[in-house]
């Protein structure tokens, strides 16, 4: 009686988990569509050449604090992240336990990478922007190496992240635990994260693809997930 409350207690967790995604996935569409334009006149048209120019990311990141946290939420993506993939990965452990282990470890380490982000948004570039105001060649140096690691990491997150929604999704589809229709909506994503390169803006329109296909493994937090 026990297990059967904890695996409910999973599933609920790892609904949660996606829909939170979710949510934050459509937070930051509004703020690339909506909210920057309106507020500095940024489009997502022009956007890849602000990240790019260390002069004009600098001096968004440091007028525009808080607007910057809504554009790049990689810091609490990455906790919700791996509330999904724990929720996930012990209810998998009903059914193999080897595919439980991979998954699981895959889901940590891409959860990892996104931190990894999320705490390079938080911290370093913060640091930067502050320096910019007295030392701009000094920042704009210090930009270029970060900008370097930080879309190294983004890379191993999405190809990470694309590995174990595939393996997720060939689980269910062998199982017949999903329908096959959410499974293989689950799969394009993957298979297209999987093998994508990142830039500035692909990184942050490519995750739509990614959460599409985690929210259709858990529409409504009722439906027992892989």
């Amino acid at each position: 009686m026990e297990n059967k409350v904890y695996l409910k207690f999973l599933r609920r967790l790892a609904a949660i988990g996606a829909w939170l995604q979710a949510v934050l996935l459509i937070e930051m569409l509004l703020t690339v569509l909506f909210f920057l334009p309106a507020i500095t006149g940024i489009t997502a048209e022009s956007l890849e050449g602000v990240y790019i120019d260390p002069s004009k990311y600098l001096v968004f990141v440091h007028e525009h604090g808080f607007l910057r946290w809504m554009l790049d939420p990689d810091l609490p993506f990455a906790i919700v992240y791996f509330i999904t993939v724990w929720g996930v990965g012990a209810h998998l452990r009903e059914k193999s336990r080897e595919l439980s282990w991979v998954a699981t470890t895959i889901g940590v380490v891409s959860s990892a990478f996104f931190l990894g982000v999320g705490m390079i948004e938080m911290v370093s570039v913060p640091e930067l922007a502050h320096l910019y105001l007295k030392d701009p060649i000094s920042a704009a140096s210090g930009y270029h190496g970060v900008t370097v690691l930080w879309n190294g990491i983004a890379a191993g997150a999405l190809f990470t992240n694309g590995i174990w929604i595939l393996i997720v999704g060939v689980a269910g589809l062998r199982g017949s635990i999903l329908p096959r229709s959410f499974c293989y909506l689950g799969l394009l994503p993957a298979l297209s994260e999987a093998d994508q390169h990142v830039s500035y803006t692909g990184r942050r329109y490519g995750r739509a693809r990614r959460h599409a296909g985690q929210v259709a493994f858990f529409p409504q937090g009722k439906r027992t997930p892989l």
